[in-house]
């Protein structure tokens, strides 16, 4: 039998639980309730609150409850062969310092543990704004390996046009291309920070869902018709003002002759005839091809800032 993310005990007046997808709406809301506090401009869709729920069958989540009330959630991310497990959720602010942070993560870290592939470590985020989360990760042992930042920008044309490299025609992203597209996005996305590496499935369920704006993404195709950069953009529908940059990625070869900010223009153009409010993007703030320059000179702006931190096995 697959393991479950063991029921922590106490603190007193606390019940714990699992969750399921029963809790979505719940759990949606306690989610922008946290983010109100620690990430007001990053604020967790419905649609990736229910894929956590979703995921091992109510193996994988919990949730605390203080008269009825929910007052915390958790849920391992349950990763792939190469990928680390993720652990993710958080405490209701007014419950926070009575200890049911340090009963979460623990209950968190053992179910990660009996899940993670050898070799891979677990992984947590800890916002910039909630100090609190970074000091209970290093007390159990994790360290901080990766800033990642979380840029918005109004949803206005670009600052100027740029020209695609010649020989290359953007256009929106059509069904025949998906698949030589995640090729591409594993072969740009190699020499990054801890790299997944999409297979079709993980492909098509991260990425083609509904979120998926095929009219707001662009790709730059060479005249045989492959790919060469790309710009995915989803709109969730419990957002549907604000675009967000889920993917910009250009060929190796290609890089630094302009492919990415000409996509990024078209797409900003497009943004704004759609009257969206805005766009955002997360970005490493160590990228190896600077992406967070090639944002900033498009307008975008930091909203917010998350660190990685990381336990070995």
């Amino acid at each position: 039998m697959l393991a479950a993310v063991p029921l922590p005990t106490g603190p007193a007046g606390v019940r714990w639980r699992r969750a399921t997808g029963a809790d979505t709406a719940a759990v949606t809301a306690f989610a922008a309730a946290v983010a109100a506090a620690d990430e007001p401009a990053n604020v967790p869709p419905q649609r990736a609150v229910a894929a956590l729920l979703e995921q091992g069958d109510g193996r994988d989540a919990l949730l605390a409850e203080r008269d009825d009330a929910l007052v915390a959630f958790g849920a391992v991310q349950r990763p792939g062969s190469a990928s680390p497990v993720r652990l993710s959720g958080g405490v209701l602010p007014g419950e926070r310092g009575r200890g049911i942070g340090r009963a979460l993560l623990a209950a968190q870290v053992t179910h990660g543990r009996a899940v993670a592939p050898e070799g891979q470590p677990l992984t947590m985020r800890a916002p910039e704004r909630a100090p609190a989360t970074a000091r209970l990760a290093a007390r159990a042992g994790f360290v901080p390996e990766r800033v990642f930042l979380h840029l918005v920008r109004d949803a206005a044309p670009p600052p100027s046009p740029t020209e695609l490299p010649d020989g290359l025609v953007a256009r929106a992203p059509e069904p025949a291309g998906d698949d030589a597209l995640r090729v591409l996005k594993n072969a740009v996305f190699a020499d990054h920070w801890r790299p997944n590496v999409e297979t079709p499935e993980t492909w098509a369920a991260k990425q083609l869902g509904p979120q998926l704006r095929r009219d707001l993404s662009r790709v730059a195709v060479r005249p045989d018709g492959s790919p060469a950069a790309f710009v995915v953009t989803w709109v969730e529908d419990d957002a549907p003002d604000r675009a967000y940059i889920a993917l910009v990625g250009t060929a190796r070869e290609l890089r630094g002759r302009g492919a990415a900010r000409a996509l990024l223009a078209d797409v900003l153009q497009g943004c704004a005839a759609a009257a969206l409010r805005c766009v955002v993007i997360d970005v490493d703030g160590d990228s190896p091809t600077h992406a967070d320059r090639l944002y900033a000179s498009l307008g975008f702006e930091r909203a917010s800032a998350a660190t990685v931190w990381a336990l070995q096995q």
